[in-house]
């Protein structure tokens, strides 16, 4: 007996449509196979958990460092920007905790198969910088605007920035706990009168 054959054109047509269904879905949306999107996890930390780490940096008491023979100490207190707050918000903020996904960025540069997932809180940070041998304060109480970054789903790399004309505060946080100093920056007169990056 003579059994139908399967007819060639229904292999290739099926394959190739598997094949057209792909592109055009890594086309539309990249990020679908090869970065976030459905493949990608979820936060595992929330806007309490960034209020906390926020919290270790007043709890830290100071940070003491030295540069070019002298001793400096900074300090700290910082708070979130936004309606909870005790500094009015900026026009610009449109809530507390922006998440925001690289994944949707526009570049006209090609770059890797890769997104960031990034959550960002805009915060305040009131600034001393004392010279230890000094003892009149180079910044004193100076309120500075930044944001609190945690890069990644978990609650494990952190940066917080802080600046203004004049100074910029630069922390890392490797563990999601503590903070160390990854740069300062102190102007005088449009000059930089100090920079310091351990």
């Amino acid at each position: 007996m003579n059994e139908p054959r399967s007819k060639p054109w229904v292999r290739v047509g099926r394959g190739a449509l598997s094949t057209a269904v792909f592109a055009l879905i890594f086309v539309l949306n990249p990020a679908l196979i090869a970065g976030c999107g459905l493949l990608g996890g979820s936060f595992e930390y929330g806007e309490p958990e960034m209020v906390a780490l926020l919290d270790s940096v007043n709890r830290t008491e100071r940070w003491k460092f030295s540069h070019e023979g002298a001793d400096y100490e900074l300090v700290l207190e910082v708070e979130r920007r936004g309606k909870d707050s005790t500094r009015k918000p900026a026009a610009d903020d449109p809530s507390v905790v922006r998440p925001a996904h690289s994944c949707e960025n526009r570049s006209f540069v090609r770059s890797a198969a890769g997104c960031l997932d990034t959550t960002e809180m805009p915060i305040v940070a009131t600034v001393t910088l004392r010279g230890l041998e000094a003892g009149a304060p180079l910044i004193d109480r100076v309120p500075l605007d930044g944001e609190l970054e945690v890069i990644g789903l978990r609650l494990e790399r952190a940066t917080l920035r802080a600046h203004d004309e004049s100074r910029a505060i630069d922390l890392s946080s490797k563990d999601g706990k503590t903070f160390d100093i990854r740069e300062l920056i102190v102007k005088k007169d449009g000059k930089v009168a100090l920079r310091f990056s351990p």
